[in-house]
């Protein structure tokens, strides 16, 4: 089964607690597949042909904001990103998603630390990861049914991106934005750099 009560019964976002004082390079993360895109027809059902359209038994019964979350989340850990779907079927969206190379390029941040939790109550829970290039990735994710009003202030003034949206969002001190019940916020952020004017040394004039 591939939906989001399905997914939050079998513990899959809440197991990698446990894991969270083992993790190393080498030692990932490994909450299972992605259940995204259609579920493979057995021998039994044969091929997908266009007589024979993919059954609402076997379409994917995430929405766009879940599968967003879904995908978001293991590349944060980071979790291996291995796909158990007809490939030769995903719709566009989830192709697109499950393509990011924003999101898989920190998936494959190398050697980064693992990302950590921190929960706010309510399902509504951030992770924090390190970057080897000086960036931390912020993951909001938001897994009740009610909306979350995030106000999250950074340590210093940052240049933030959002790296689902692949939008530049400006400078910031403070991250402020709503997330829907089941979707996620992902930004990157990176400190600007504090220079000392005592040890500026400008041009003089001639």
């Amino acid at each position: 089964r591939d939906d989001w009560k399905w997914l939050l019964e079998r513990g899959v976002f809440k197991t990698v607690d446990r894991w969270l004082g083992k993790i190393r390079p080498g030692f990932w993360y490994d909450p299972d597949m992605l259940a995204v895109g259609p579920l493979q027809l057995g021998r039994r059902q044969g091929p997908i042909l266009p007589e024979r359209p993919l059954s609402d038994e076997h379409r994917n019964r995430l929405t766009q904001d879940e599968i967003v979350s879904h995908f978001a989340w293991w590349a944060i850990l980071p979790a291996p990103l291995f796909l158990s779907c007809d490939i030769a079927h995903l719709d566009d969206f989830t192709l697109e998603t499950v393509t990011n190379d924003e999101l898989i390029a920190i998936n494959q941040d190398y050697p980064a630390s693992p990302a950590r939790p921190t929960d706010f109550g309510k399902g509504r829970r951030l992770w924090t990861r390190s970057l080897s290039d000086g960036r931390t990735v912020l993951g909001f994710f938001n897994l009740g049914d009610e909306t979350w009003e995030v106000r999250h202030a950074l340590e210093r003034a940052a240049a933030v991106r959002d790296v689902v949206r692949h939008q530049d969002l400006g400078t910031a001190e403070s991250l402020s934005f709503a997330i829907p019940p089941h979707a996620c916020r992902v930004c990157a952020v990176k400190p600007l750099k504090i220079v000392d004017p005592s040890n500026s040394r400008g041009d003089k004039p001639n």
